[in-house]
């Protein structure tokens, strides 16, 4: 990948920073190590976890940040820190989600409430803690999935709650248009990330080779830096 900065250029003269939420999963991993090698001296990447337990060395170089997206006390907290003591917020990156199969109406209620939480709810919470910090010409991104368009048999419920996480960057996005911000909804095919076999509930279904996540987060930046909002399947055709 091309040595860019992600900016625009109302932000070049201070330090602007990166958080990248769900950064111990395999594509905020990925987003932590792409971003760093980018070697920008003026951009800073911080990553955002639920279990700090599980921050690997390819985070080192990164502050962490211990946060809970279905709480947003601990993202306001969070964004506050990194606006005080780091720098501008320029971009926020959500790599976080949780997955379940079961056909309409057979999920338990605790299960249900949890995709809610984590894929609706945590969204609305990172868009209600983090856009009053997004400097001018920043952005905060979302991985929706192509779930959030394409309604799949033993999935409506997982569907559901990335349908609503796609809806609320769409009017998010209208509305930063205003203050010069983006928000950017991408909704990639299935990618090889091992989320299945961490289903909160259910067997996965049987699916044909993903989308590699190396290729999947340097295209998402490629078109992050072009200036898009909407980065939908259609921008991921490779499958190796």
């Amino acid at each position: 990948m091309e040595n860019a900065n992600l900016t625009t250029s109302s932000v070049q003269d201070r330090i602007k920073v990166i958080a990248v939420i769900g950064a111990t999963g395999e594509i905020g991993r990925r987003f932590v190590e792409q971003l760093l090698a980018l070697e920008d001296p003026m951009l800073e990447v911080v990553s955002m976890v639920r279990d700090k337990t599980k921050v690997s060395l390819s985070h080192a170089g990164t502050k962490i940040y211990e946060i809970d997206i279905t709480k947003r006390e601990t993202l306001e907290n969070a964004f506050l820190e990194i606006s005080k003591t780091q720098g501008e917020l320029l971009g926020v990156i959500n790599a976080a989600g949780v997955v379940a199969f079961g056909e309409s109406g057979s999920l338990p209620e605790d299960v249900v409430s949890q995709l809610v939480g984590v894929n609706t709810l945590g969204v609305l919470n990172i868009l209600g803690a983090a856009l009053k910090y997004v400097s001018q010409g920043g952005w905060v991104l979302n991985m929706s999935g192509v779930a959030a368009e394409m309604p799949v048999m033993g999935m409506g419920a997982y569907c559901s709650s990335k349908a609503g996480a796609s809806m609320a960057m769409k009017v998010a996005n209208r509305e930063l248009k205003r203050r010069g911000a983006r928000a950017i909804d991408v909704r990639v095919g299935h990618t090889e990330t091992g989320l299945a076999g961490r289903a909160l509930y259910g067997e996965p279904l049987k699916m044909s080779q993903g989308l590699d996540p190396d290729y999947v987060v340097s295209e998402i930046l490629k078109h992050v830096k072009n200036g898009e909002t909407d980065i939908g399947p259609d921008r991921f055709l490779r499958t190796s």
